[in-house]
C-alpha cells in the first residue's frame, strides 16, 4: 500500500521513533515534575516521615549497642518452661499485670531464645509505628500544618524514651501501650467528629491493648475524656464540655468505663493470688520528695532533651539521670517561659499542661508511691527516667493543644485572637513581629532540644557498657551448648551480676536456669547440671566470665608430687590408713578439697577427715576425680577404712574452682 493510505513510509518511521523518544523525555519530566509537586503538596507528611526516619535509623544504632538485661533473662526463662495458659499469661512481676507482653514473649522465647537481633528487631517496629501513630493523630487533631512537626520531634528524640529501649522486657511493655495511646485517641477523636461506630471500636480495641500490655493503661480512658471535655467540644468551659461530651457521647464512656473496670477487677485478682499487694507509703515526704525530685530533675530537663549526664552504671538495667545544677535551673526557666507564652496566646492552654500534670502525677508517680516507693529512696527513683517514657506521647499531645488550634476551630480561634488583639490595642505589624520572633524563638529552642538529646542518648550509651560484654557472653554459650560432648557435667553458678542480680534469687539467678533453657530440642539434657562439686566427678567443667565453658581447676594449694612411677607415684598406706601432707597450711578460702584417684575394688564409701571433721566419700571402681566441701585450715588430711583393699592418692589440691584450660568453644 501507499503512504497516502496511511502506512508510513520508512521516512516517516524514522520521524515517529524520534518523536517517540522526545515524547519519553518530556514523559519523564512530567513524573519528575509531578513528584516534586507531590511533595510539595504533602510537605508536611514528607517532614514527618522524614523525623520518624531518622529515628528508626538513630534507634536502631542504639540497639546494636544494647542486649539482654536482667528481668529479660528471668521472663524468658519463665516463658520457655511455661505453657500457654492463663496461669502463665496473668503472672504478676514486680507489681506489673501484662498478659499481652507474656504472650508476646511466650512466642518469641520458641522463635528464637536470647536472640537479640529478632526480638531488638520487634522492638524498633513497634518504635516506627508509634511514631508513624504519633503522625497520624497529630495530623487528625490538628491537619496538615508545619507545626506539629514539633511535637512529633519531641516525641521522637526526646531521651525519656531512650533508656527504655534499651531494657527489653520494658521495651515491649511500654512501647504497645504507647502505640495505643496515640491509636486509641486518633480512634476516638474521629468518633467524636463523625459518631462513626467503627472509629468507637478502633478506640475501645486499642484501649484494650494498652490494658493488655501496662496497667498505666488504667489511665488511657480518663485521658481521652479531659481532653475531649477541654478542647474537642467547641468554645466552652472546661466543665461545660465535659457535661456536653457526657450528653452526646455517653454510650462510649460507659464502654471505656466497663472495660478498665473489668480490667481493675482482674488485676487485682492477680496480684492478690501472686501474694504481693500495694502499699501506701509510710512517709509523705518520701512521696512528695519523690514526686519533686522526678518533676525537676527528670521530666522537666528530658522535655528540653536532657539529662546529659548519668549515674555511671555497670549494665543498662537503671537509667538514673544526673543533670548538672545549672541546666536543672535553665530547664525549669525554660519550661516557665513556655508555659507561659503559651497561654499568654491562648489561654486555653492551661488545661492542655493541667493534662500532662494529671498524666505524670496519676500513671508515672502513683504507681511508684503505691508500689515500691521506700524511705530513704525518694531521690533516687526520682531521677529513674523510665518512669516517664510513657509521659513522651502526652508531653508531645499536650504541646499540640497548647499551641495549635485544633482542626474545625480555626474560625473561632481566629476570632478570639483578634478580639484580644483589639483589647489590647495591638497593630498588624506588631503582630507580625511577635510572631516572627515567636518562630525564631522555637526554631531556636527545638535546634537545641535535637542537639541536647543526641548528646544525652551518646552520654547513656557510654554509661552503660554491659551490652557487647552481655552479647559476647551469650554468644559463646550458646556455641559452648551445641559444641560440648553429650553428658558434660557443668557446676552451677550465679550468673555474673551484670546479667542476672542475684536479688533475683537462686532459682532465676544461676546458670542452669538461663544458659540452660538453651538446651531445647534435640539437645535437651546434654548438661548434667551439678549445684556443688561432692563425690566422684570426672571431667567436671564450669562457664567462665566470658561465657565459654571451661575446664574446672583448682586455685588453691597442691600437695607435692611424687617421684617414681606406678604406685610409688601413689601416697603411701599403712594400717589401712593414708596421710596426705600439703607443703604449707590451706586457707580458710580453701573451700574445695580435690583428689585424684585410682581404686581397685567395687565402689564403697570411705572415711576422710580433714580438720578435725569426719567425710564420707564415695569412691568407685577405676581412676576418678573426687571432690569434697571442706573447711578450716590444714597441712595434711588423711583417708582411713580401707582395710585389705588398695587406693592410690596420686595428687590433691584445696582451693576454690575455677574455670581454667583450653574452653568450649
Amino acid at each position: 500500500m501507499s503512504d497516502a493510505e496511511g502506512y508510513p513510509g520508512p521516512t516517516n518511521h524514522a520521524g515517529a521513533l524520534a518523536m517517540r523518544d522526545d515524547q519519553d523525555q518530556y514523559g519523564a519530566d512530567f513524573d519528575v515534575g509531578a513528584a516534586m509537586t507531590w511533595i510539595r503538596q504533602h510537605s508536611v507528611l514528607v517532614g514527618g516521615l522524614a523525623i520518624i526516619l531518622a529515628e528508626v535509623i538513630w534507634k536502631a544504632t542504639f540497639l546494636s549497642r544494647m542486649f539482654f538485661s536482667q528481668d529479660d533473662y528471668v521472663n524468658l526463662d519463665v516463658a520457655i518452661k511455661s505453657p500457654f495458659n492463663w496461669h502463665y499469661l496473668s503472672l504478676i512481676g514486680a507489681g506489673h499485670f501484662y498478659p499481652g507482653l507474656r504472650a508476646v514473649t511466650w512466642v518469641l522465647a520458641r522463635v528464637s531464645l536470647y536472640d537479640w537481633g529478632v526480638d531488638a528487631g520487634v522492638a524498633l517496629a513497634l518504635v516506627a509505628l508509634a511514631s508513624l501513630a504519633a503522625l497520624r493523630l497529630l495530623r487528625t487533631l490538628f491537619g496538615d500544618r508545619p507545626a506539629i512537626l514539633v511535637p512529633l520531634a519531641i516525641y521522637a528524640l526526646t531521651p525519656l524514651t531512650v533508656p527504655d529501649l534499651g531494657w527489653w522486657w520494658c521495651a515491649m511493655e511500654s512501647l504497645p501501650f504507647q502505640l495505643a495511646i496515640f491509636m486509641s485517641l486518633n480512634a476516638h477523636v474521629r468518633y467524636v467528629r463523625t459518631g462513626r461506630r467503627w472509629s468507637l471500636l478502633g478506640a475501645i480495641v486499642w484501649l484494650t491493648i494498652g490494658l493488655l500490655f501496662f496497667e498505666k493503661a488504667i489511665v488511657l480512658a480518663p485521658l481521652l475524656f479531659v481532653i475531649t471535655a477541654g478542647f474537642l467540644m467547641g468554645p466552652r468551659s472546661w466543665l461545660g464540655g465535659a457535661f456536653a461530651t457526657l450528653r452526646r457521647h455517653w454510650g462510649a464512656w460507659l464502654i471505656y468505663a466497663v472495660i478498665t473496670a473489668g480490667y481493675i477487677v482482674v488485676f487485682f485478682v492477680a496480684l492478690h493470688a501472686s501474694g504481693q499487694q500495694a502499699h501506701a507509703p509510710k512517709s509523705l515526704s518520701a512521696a512528695g520528695g519523690f514526686a519533686w525530685t522526678i518533676t525537676k530533675d527528670t521530666l522537666t530537663t528530658g522535655a528540653i532533651g536532657g539529662p546529659w549526664r548519668w549515674l555511671p552504671l555497670a549494665d543498662q538495667q537503671y537509667a538514673l539521670a544526673a543533670p548538672p545544677t545549672g541546666t536543672v535551673l535553665l530547664a525549669g526557666l525554660v519550661a516557665i517561659a513556655v508555659i507561659g507564652v503559651s497561654i499568654w496566646r491562648r489561654f486555653a492552654a492551661w488545661r492542655a499542661w493541667a493534662i500532662l500534670i494529671f498524666w505524670v502525677a496519676c500513671a508515672d508517680m502513683l504507681p511508684v508511691i503505691f508500689g515500691r516507693l521506700l524511705s530513704g529512696l525518694q531521690s533516687v527513683l526520682g531521677l529513674e527516667t523510665r518512669y516517664l517514657a510513657d509521659a513522651a506521647c502526652v508531653l508531645a499531645i499536650c504541646v499540640g493543644l497548647a499551641f495549635l488550634p485544633v482542626a474545625g476551630t480555626e474560625a473561632s480561634e481566629a476570632t478570639a485572637v483578634a478580639g484580644r488583639r483589639a483589647s489590647r490595642g495591638r497593630r498588624a505589624s506588631t503582630t507580625t513581629t511577635y510572631q516572627q520572633n515567636l518562630r525564631y524563638a522555637a526554631s531556636a529552642l527545638v535546634a537545641i532540644f535535637v542537639v541536647s538529646s543526641i548528646w544525652s542518648v551518646h552520654t547513656y550509651e557510654n554509661n552503660t557498657p554491659g551490652g557487647p560484654a552481655a552479647r559476647t557472653y551469650f554468644t559463646n554459650a550458646k556455641r559452648a551448648v551445641k559444641l560440648a560432648p553429650p553428658g558434660t557435667i557443668v557446676l552451677d553458678q550465679y550468673m555474673p551480676q551484670q546479667l542476672v542480680e542475684g536479688l533475683f534469687g537462686k532459682q532465676e539467678a544461676i546458670q542452669s536456669s538461663v544458659i540452660g533453657d538453651l538446651e531445647q530440642g534435640k539437645l535437651a539434657g546434654k548438661f548434667r547440671w551439678v549445684d556443688k562439686a561432692e563425690g566422684t566427678i570426672d571431667g567436671l567443667h564450669m562457664f567462665g566470665a566470658d561465657g565459654k565453658l571451661y575446664p574446672a581447676l583448682i586455685n588453691g594449694l597442691y600437695t607435692v608430687q611424687r617421684s617414681g612411677a606406678g604406685f610409688k607415684a601413689c601416697w603411701p598406706e599403712r594400717k589401712g590408713t593414708i596421710r596426705v601432707s600439703f607443703p604449707n597450711k590451706t586457707s580458710i578460702y580453701d573451700w574445695t578439697l580435690h583428689l585424684e584417684y585410682l581404686w581397685g575394688s567395687p565402689a564403697r564409701a570411705v572415711t576422710l577427715w580433714y580438720g578435725g571433721v569426719q567425710h564420707q566419700l564415695a569412691l568407685q571402681h577405676g581412676p576418678h576425680n573426687a571432690y569434697l566441701s571442706v573447711s578450716g585450715t590444714v597441712t595434711r588430711f588423711q583417708i582411713a577404712g580401707l582395710g585389705q583393699e588398695g587406693l592410690c592418692i596420686t595428687r590433691a589440691a584445696a582451693g576454690q574452682l575455677v574455670p581454667y584450660g583450653v574452653p568450649i568453644p
